[in-house]
């Protein structure tokens, strides 16, 4: 007869009773928005407790340690959040939709040759989860707004673009 055997990821001793516990924490949304959307933050808690139920990679605790995590749960003390907190960044990383940008040099340039209308291309960082990214503006007008707010970040020897 094959039997499983937990040990606790907390103590290192074997679970002895027919239980083992484990702790699952689901993000929600304070506000929901009523189309079936969720926010960055809850769907990526959501992913990271899933994917670890599907993997077999949540932590398993003994009835002791689930007292002790219980009680330090409900009496609010503080917890270290960094290990979910670097999941949590890389979930970001994989799903950001690069909104919230800055811009880190433009220049003119034209299309594969030479006779191609001239258009911006425009290096960005995205300040979420710092990918580089190009946008490109083709629209005469709205070139010249862009380079009125941002004439500072015009290719050259001080701004470069990041490769």
């Amino acid at each position: 007869m094959i039997q499983n055997r937990f040990v606790c990821d907390r103590c290192g001793s074997e679970c002895s009773d027919n239980t083992y516990f484990t702790v699952d924490i689901y993000g929600h949304d304070i506000n929901p928005s009523g189309d079936n959307t969720v926010a960055l933050d809850t769907a990526t808690r959501n992913v990271c407790t899933n994917t670890s139920k599907m993997f077999g990679t949540e932590m398993h605790y003994c009835k002791s340690c689930r007292d002790e995590i219980e009680n330090f749960i409900y009496n609010r003390k503080f917890v270290d959040m960094s290990p979910v907190k670097s999941n949590l960044s890389t979930l970001k990383q994989l799903i950001c939709k690069h909104k919230n940008n800055e811009v880190v040099c433009w220049h003119w340039t034209h299309g594969i040759s030479t006779y191609e209308i001239r258009f911006l291309e425009i290096q960005m960082r995205c300040k979420d989860c710092s990918k580089y990214h190009f946008k490109y503006i083709r629209d005469w007008n709205e070139c010249e707004k862009f380079i009125s707010k941002h004439k500072n970040k015009q290719w050259s020897d001080e701004c470069k673009p990041v490769l």
